[in-house]
Parts: structure tokens; sequence; C-alpha cells
């Protein structure tokens, strides 16, 4: 298995070392490692890129501020993805998005605004670099703080249609009113997974964010969820093994 969106427990004694645990007991392979909005875990990721560990991929945040930290992360086979908050992409220079075009990498996208706000930034900035790569994780937060968002479907119906967008399964505890294995959430998924199909699908945990010590059965949720519709899905073919420039 591999988990497309994991955060790094910053509570264990030894975080990294938990982490390589925490996926040798759930039987998880690979992992993309994302840093934080508000950068605590970065020591740790740079940590994890220069150790050159072929189990990992990193999404570094990306910010205005570090331009160069920027280049250097897009030159860097180690890097997946950048991480950047919905506002990033309004009324402020965009001119590296042409860069991380040319990378092949993914632009990781969080939903600070909602997923309506999201999705209308993510259109205007595929129609200026078509051939970017955008990932929008966590199911696009169908809800928030408990409640449906009414925008969702018709969201991500919109993000369908940019042919460079894939999809998150994952964060599944955040969305549920329900125990694991969160069978409300389960029903909202289907939907996205049967939209998206096969390709344009990756799972994750979102950990610690989750039942710390189910781990492994939340890497395992998200897999099973993707192959009861979609059989065929493989793992390991968006996000993680593929970051040589898009056609």
């Amino acid at each position: 298995m591999t988990d497309s969106y994991t955060h790094i427990d910053l509570a264990a004694d030894r975080p990294l070392d938990d982490l390589r645990r925490k996926m040798a007991a759930g039987g998880v392979l690979r992992a993309l490692v994302v840093e934080t909005l508000n950068g605590d875990n970065r020591e740790f990721l740079e940590r994890l890129r220069r150790a050159r560990e072929p189990q990992f991929r990193l999404a570094f945040c990306y910010r205005r501020e570090s331009p160069k930290d920027a280049l250097r992360f897009m030159a860097d086979d180690w890097v997946a993805a950048l991480r950047v908050r919905t506002a990033q992409l309004e009324g402020e220079d965009t001119n590296w998005l042409a860069e991380l075009q040319a990378s092949g990498k993914y632009l990781l996208i969080h939903a600070e605004s909602g997923i309506q706000a999201l999705v209308r930034n993510a259109r205007a900035v595929a129609a200026a670099y078509p051939r970017l790569r955008i990932y929008v994780p966590h199911l696009g937060w169908p809800r928030r703080q408990g409640v449906d968002d009414p925008h969702w479907w018709e969201s991500m119906r919109a993000l369908h249609a940019v042919a460079n967008a894939i999809v998150g399964v994952s964060s599944l505890l955040t969305f549920s009113r329900c125990p694991f294995p969160h069978p409300d959430v389960q029903t909202l998924a289907g939907e996205l997974i049967r939209l998206f199909g096969p390709e344009r699908l990756v799972a994750g945990t979102d950990f610690p964010y989750i039942e710390k010590a189910r781990y492994g059965e939340y890497a395992g949720l998200a897999h099973g969820w993707i192959r009861h519709i979609w059989p065929q899905w493989v793992d390991s073919k968006a996000v993680f093994g593929d970051i040589s420039p898009a056609a």
C-alpha cells in the first residue's frame, strides 16, 4: 500500500521512527509526507529529503517569501508536490506556477476557504497552466465542522473537468459522524470515486489526525473503498511514482 497523504506525529518520542514503525506494521510500503501549513514538521521533512529513503516522497509548502526554497524543491526528485492555501492562488504573482508545471510536480491545494473557492481558483490556474498537475486531498472536504458543504458535489464535478486534477481519499475521520469504519463517509467517497475513475484517485491517511493506533486500518480503509468500485486501481500511479513532466 501507498499512503499518499500523511504528516508526522510530533508528539512521538522519535517522530520519523514512529512513522516508519507504523508503516511497517500497517503494510504501507511508501508514503507522501506533507508539510503542515504552520511548518512545525518541516525539520523532519528536510531530514527525509537529505536521507533519500526510497519509501518516501515529500510535499513542502510554497512560501512566497522563500522563492529559492521553491526552486530547490522543484528540482528535487524526492519532492512530489508543493502545497498552497487556496488564497495563495489569488491576487498575487503566480509566475512560479509555470516552473512548477515544467517540473511535473503537483500543486497540492488546501481548502481553508471551502471547496467552492478552491475549485474556482484551481480552474483558473488550470486555464493559465494547462499542463499543471493539481492534487486536491481529503475527498474535497465534503463537510465542514460536521455540516455538509452544499457546494461540495457541484464543485467536485467542476474539478473533474480539469483534466490534470486528481483527488485523494483521505482524512476519513475528519468528516465522519460515525465510528470507524465511518460508513457515512464511505457513501460520500463512493460518489467521488465513481466520478474520478481509477486513473485520478490516490489514497492516504492524514496521519496523525486519525485514531493513531489504527494507522494501517485507515490506509487499508481508503484503499478498500477505491478497489471496491475500481478493482483495477493501482495505488502507485499518481503522486508517488510519477513525477516526470506532464505531457
